[in-house]
């Protein structure tokens, strides 16, 4: 049976501080070494900027969420005003909370009205079929109404029925990660396959390990709802940005904009219309993150647009930008996702949170073994959720 090395001691050191492990318990931070590994290795840690690109002091984090106010609302029952002869009293609207009086309407039917009065979910307006426009009868539930324009009676009263956002907030947990790592020392320092120190090797092992668990943590880990700042009975855990449950509604997790393809392969529209939805909602998405099947099918979208002739010689069939009408994105080849997962959002809203990067603590001595601990507290942060979309249940294969 073969043996299972674990990381001691060593003299040659995978990271900064080279101080002689065995000369008593010291902390050392491997920076060094995580940020020299092959970012195709780490995907999520370049291109969001790194591991520690937030700083957090708390277990639990906080963040507000803050949006504008919409500039548009749909009609609520069609029948309560709307659909009556020149009614200018009490048209049903479903949220009346993004109007104001002086508001200037359009209705999908092309109606124009001035809102006089507002109340729960009702409007008064000056008069039907204002400016110009025909009184529309003909309307139907949930119709769009477009907030067009703001005109106030002369002399009016200033600061009449404001309007603002109530701001939510959003929480995410820091996790303790740790591997443990002890070897032999005769072990350590026997020749091996060209290693030439078992620790050094081991140690390179498990923090490269540690690190592609980070990252496929921040895509699919999931707070413990029973105990959510973590107890004797369970550790705290932190929320990943697709979560395969929906976890704790104030947590971050994409469950606005999902998409089920049930085993079917994406295609181009699967795409634009996720991009749509997310421009709609007020977001610029710009990234895609897929893993190698689906990144393949996305670069297959061109291929019946490809051109070659017989001088050409090299042919090409790669797309890492896409562009459609609601923005270019970078898509980013991700080898820790689940295979049938594609993620689209805003590069800025997402970032790692770090509490205390990752370090080496030596261990005492266990008789003839030396011991060390990998540890490191990270969690991360997603903010505008409903910028991002998550198609999953595609095929894989």
């Amino acid at each position: 049976m073969a043996a299972t090395p674990a990381a001691v001691s060593a003299t040659a050191y995978t990271y900064s501080d080279t101080t002689d492990l065995t000369d008593g318990l010291r902390k050392r931070v491997v920076e060094d070494f995580i940020y020299s590994i092959d970012p195709r290795d780490l995907p999520m840690r370049d291109y969001f900027g790194g591991y520690e690109k937030e700083k957090t002091d708390t277990i639990t984090f906080e963040f507000p969420e803050d949006n504008h106010i919409a500039i548009d609302t749909t009609i609520g029952t069609a029948a309560t005003g709307w659909n009556t002869a020149s009614d200018v009293s009490g048209l049903s609207v479903t949220d009346s909370d993004v109007i104001c009086i002086g508001d200037i309407l359009l209705t999908s039917d092309g109606e124009i009205v001035v809102v006089s009065a507002v109340g729960t979910n009702t409007i008064d307006v000056y008069g039907r079929g204002d400016l110009g426009s025909t009184e529309s009868n003909a309307n139907s539930d949930s119709d769009v109404i477009y907030i067009i324009g703001n005109a106030q009676l002369e002399g009016w009263t200033y600061g009449a029925s404001p309007r603002f956002m109530t701001r939510g907030t959003k929480k995410n947990y820091v996790q303790n990660s740790e591997a443990s790592i002890d070897v032999s020392k005769d072990y350590n320092t026997l020749p091996k396959w060209g290693i030439k120190e078992e620790f050094a090797y081991q140690l390179k092992q498990n923090q490269l390990r540690e690190l592609k668990k980070l990252e496929r943590n921040a895509l699919y880990g999931g707070s413990n709802t029973g105990t959510l700042e973590g107890n004797a009975s369970h550790p705290r855990t932190m929320c990943g940005i697709i979560a395969p449950i929906a976890s704790v509604a104030a947590n971050i997790n994409i469950q606005t904009h999902t998409t089920n393809l049930s085993s079917v392969e994406v295609t181009e529209d699967n795409i634009n219309s996720s991009m749509q939805t997310i421009y709609t909602s007020g977001g610029n998405p710009d990234t895609i993150m897929c893993g190698p099947f689906n990144k393949k099918v996305i670069s297959s979208f061109m291929l019946p647009y490809r051109r070659s002739d017989m001088e050409d010689k090299k042919y090409s069939n790669v797309v890492n930008t896409y562009e459609n009408d609601f923005g270019t994105v970078n898509i980013l080849l991700n080898r820790y996702m689940r295979a049938s997962d594609i993620v689209i959002l805003d590069k800025k809203n997402f970032n790692f949170v770090c509490k205390e990067a990752f370090n080496i603590i030596d261990l005492p001595d266990d008789r003839d073994k030396v011991r060390s601990a990998l540890i490191g507290k990270y969690s991360c942060k997603l903010v505008k959720e409903e910028h991002a979309a998550w198609i999953y249940g595609t095929a894989t294969s």
